[in-house]
């Protein structure tokens, strides 16, 4: 287990309200020069810098952690692999079940994409799972912890806003299920250990859901499958650990 210093009841606060207006306030301005950059949005969104900007704004109240929990995590990324493997072919399954097989849409661009999307999800993961999750587990349960993280990473999503209240609250639903997940995976990690984790996982999933599943369109039925599926999951992954409380 990864020693970690608890902050100051003041300071534990501070630093999770700055870490969460930096990141919003970051990520709506590096939407506002996504245009100016030239870069093709399908490629890498700025935005997903967000959290990046946030940890920045924040680091100087961070607890310090030692660097034991790292040697293990490239096994944990292997078996979140393997994780986002089963969420997909849970996926297909349900979707084979309703009559609709998947479909493998892979864009033309996708050995810059892929790559890029590393880059991006590692950005993202920095705030949310190297830092946020982290920061709360020194308060309160990582069951708690993880759902709170899910919350505000799923809302921080505002494209989904304009595809309906039944799709965003089903992103909502799946957001905080894969937190859970990630959570699991991450924990008792030093901070690199959790980058590269949840920074994998999250970049497999992003990948699995470009290829199988993309409802950037606003693909209702494909973000309902997902959505269950990742509960499925999650209530496997979290019932399985045996070290759910804090």
């Amino acid at each position: 287990m990864t020693a970690v210093m608890t902050l100051p009841r003041s300071r534990f606060w501070l630093a999770t309200v700055i870490f969460v207006i930096a990141t919003w306030l970051g990520a709506g301005t590096l939407l506002v020069l996504q245009p100016y950059v030239h870069l093709d949005p399908e490629l890498l969104m700025l935005t997903q810098f967000g959290p990046t900007i946030g940890v920045l704004a924040a680091i100087g109240l961070l607890a310090k952690d030692s660097q034991q929990g790292t040697k293990n995590a490239l096994v944990r990324a292997g078996v979140g692999a393997g994780i986002v493997v089963a969420l997909f072919g849970v996926c297909a399954a349900a979707l084979a079940l309703a009559g609709q097989p998947l479909h493998l849409a892979i864009p033309e661009q996708f050995w810059l994409i892929a790559p890029l999307q590393l880059i991006g999800a590692c950005g993202e993961e920095l705030g949310w799972r190297t830092f946020l999750q982290r920061h709360l587990q020194t308060r309160f349960s990582m069951i708690v912890s993880a759902v709170i993280v899910g919350v505000l990473w799923s809302t921080w999503h505002i494209q989904y806003y304009a595809f309906g209240p039944a799709f965003f609250l089903s992103f909502v639903t799946m957001s905080v299920a894969v937190s859970l997940i990630m959570a699991v995976l991450v924990r008792g990690t030093s901070r690199r250990g959790s980058l590269l984790v949840a920074g994998v996982f999250h970049w497999l999933l992003n990948l699995g859901i470009l290829i199988l599943l993309n409802f950037e369109q606003g693909g209702l039925r494909n973000m309902l499958i997902l959505a269950a599926s990742s509960v499925v999951i999650a209530a496997v992954v979290v019932g399985g650990n045996r070290q759910v409380t804090r």
